[in-house]
């Protein structure tokens, strides 16, 4: 690499030489202040930029650009970190496909290509430009840009405030960042890295669904594993058993909550970032999805002065979300409210939160019970786990107070029935159980391409000539049809919905519907009719199989 500067120095002194009109005086003046000897010929119009710029490409036998003839694209700011451009002077012109075409005063520099390739997970396509027109460019690029790719800081905080992790320590660090910045942006909730043999695969869980962000060399395996169990403070010599860790990160002024699990594959440790941003808005219900006739049922339910509510739903349905958007709504200067969670997901100002910790002795049950003489009026526990939590909150219920929990059911009935099974005798369930709030969440679709069809088939519950939507795709929901998820539910009032009946029968459900309840499925068909999701979201979410035509 040294030859090839010298070289280029060697052409560029020669070509000083041969000419007669140049103030060497000036020229040495202009050196000693740290000017390069091809901005100096340039600005001093000595030489033309075409012929800087043809020269360089021969030495170096890369392609070159003009860039006064480029117009930069702002959007390339947020792949490369303006530390990483500003270090290795280079600047992103155009991104096309998987291949990014970067402008380097030395493009022959493999520890900047190979540092940009692994934060960017791009093909990097070097060209050659001149000096000074590259830094002008990097100042245009990031001029009133935010950081948003910056690397974590720390803060000096005080008393009580959070942890932030300093990786100013390599472009291992930066890739990280970016990594999580770049699954905020997408409103990721999980990052996958995995190992395979030849290769780490990166994967973002978005409105549900894992998508393929990139893929990396596996040489950097370990040394990625090493640094995000730094940040999450796990053991950085134990790789042949689980961990957890935790790390507090900042992103434009914002806290988000990662939870970091690793797990020993055969090919290495696999880590998956579970993201929530701390301080989230609280939701109202019909923001959350309740249609209106739901949200008179569950305003009823909040104004319960005792009893049991239940939020049911598989792993990631958002029950937690509903259920601190109730205990928003609850949250008044009158009423005291204790929760009981593992871990604490959002932060409510107003609202006593009490975080299990296993290892220290803190368990569920422990704290539940000294939950109990805090003189509270609504308790929130995170989960009912099993029968000693089953029957700790069941006791609460029935003294008066207001108890809402999770648990993990497809359906309201199921639900109600698994309280059974813990060992809740079934005619105190119906006493005490006020309601069932089951759930799951759909892909809305986006309001700028989705597509309206008119059915030429029956499908599901839908009859031909029905008109309905479908997705498409375009720039402003990444082609994927959609954006963001909304709730469908159901709600189980047992004293209407199951009264007189006994609760070990098989067709429990159906006789449930014959009084009134309105099932998941009858939910999701109105938000298909209504043009808000589409019938293959339905099909998938339910698992009904088939194809739709």
């Amino acid at each position: 690499m040294f030859i090839i500067e010298n070289k280029l120095m060697y052409h560029l002194k020669t070509f000083i030489e041969d000419q007669q009109a140049f103030d060497l005086e000036q020229l040495e003046a202009l050196i000693q202040d740290g000017i390069l000897l091809e901005d100096i010929l340039v600005e001093q119009d000595w030489l033309k930029e075409e012929n800087i710029l043809s020269l360089k490409s021969i030495i170096y036998n890369t392609s070159y650009c003009d860039l006064r003839n480029e117009t930069l694209d702002f959007n390339l700011a947020n792949i490369i970190p303006e530390k990483l451009a500003i270090k290795y002077n280079m600047v992103p012109i155009r991104l096309v496909e998987n291949s990014l075409y970067i402008v380097m005063n030395n493009p022959l520099f493999l520890p900047a290509i190979e540092d940009v390739n692994l934060i960017t997970g791009y093909k990097i396509i070097p060209l050659v430009g001149r000096n000074k027109m590259i830094i002008n460019c990097i100042s245009q690029l990031y001029l009133n840009v935010q950081e948003e790719d910056s690397l974590l800081e720390q803060e000096e905080l005080n008393e009580n405030k959070y942890e932030v992790y300093n990786t100013n320590q390599g472009v291992i660090n930066q890739f990280i960042s970016a990594i999580i910045n770049q699954a905020i942006k997408l409103k990721s909730s999980d990052i996958h890295i995995e190992p395979f043999k030849n290769f780490i695969q990166i994967r973002y869980r978005v409105d549900g669904k894992l998508r393929k962000a990139r893929q990396i060399n596996r040489d950097n395996l370990n040394s990625i594993i090493i640094c995000i169990k730094v940040m999450g403070n796990m053991d950085i010599t134990e790789n042949k058993l689980p961990q957890d860790g935790h790390l507090d990160y900042k992103f434009n002024n914002e806290i988000w909550d990662l939870r970091l699990s690793t797990l020993p594959t055969n090919y290495g440790e696999k880590v998956v970032v579970r993201l929530r941003q701390q301080n989230v808005k609280s939701y109202s219900l019909q923001q959350l999805g309740f249609l209106q006739m739901q949200i008179d049922v569950v305003e009823s339910l909040i104004k319960q002065k005792s009893g049991l509510i239940l939020v049911t739903g598989p792993t990631g349905s958002g029950k937690s979300t509903t259920l601190m958007s109730i205990m928003n709504i609850l949250n008044m200067p009158t009423v005291n409210i204790v929760t009981v969670e593992d871990p604490i997901e959002t932060t409510l100002e107003g609202i006593n939160q009490v975080e299990v910790n296993e290892k220290k002795g803190l368990t569920f049950e422990k704290t539940l019970r000294a939950t109990l003489r805090q003189d509270f009026n609504v308790l929130m526990i995170g989960e009912i786990r099993d029968k000693i939590t089953a029957e700790i909150a069941s006791s609460a219920a029935l003294t008066g107070h207001s108890i809402w929990s999770t648990l993990h059911t497809d359906n309201s009935i199921s639900a109600f029935l698994r309280m059974i099974d813990m060992g809740i005798d079934k005619f105190l369930a119906n006493q005490i159980i006020k309601g069932v709030i089951a759930q799951k969440l759909v892909r809305r679709l986006c309001s700028i391409c989705k597509q309206r069809i008119i059915l030429k088939q029956p499908i599901l519950t839908l009859n031909i000539g029905d008109e309905v939507y479908t997705h498409k795709g375009c720039s402003k929901c990444n082609n994927e049809g959609y954006i963001d998820r909304i709730g469908v539910y159901e709600i189980l009032i047992p004293r209407l919905h199951l009264k007189n009946m006994e609760y070990n029968q098989a067709e429990l459900e159906v006789i449930a519907q014959k009084n009134g309840l309105k099932t998941l499925f009858q939910n999701a068909i109105e938000l298909v009719k209504s043009g808000i999701t589409s019938i293959e979201e339905i099909i998938e979410v339910f698992g009904l199989g088939g194809d739709f035509n």
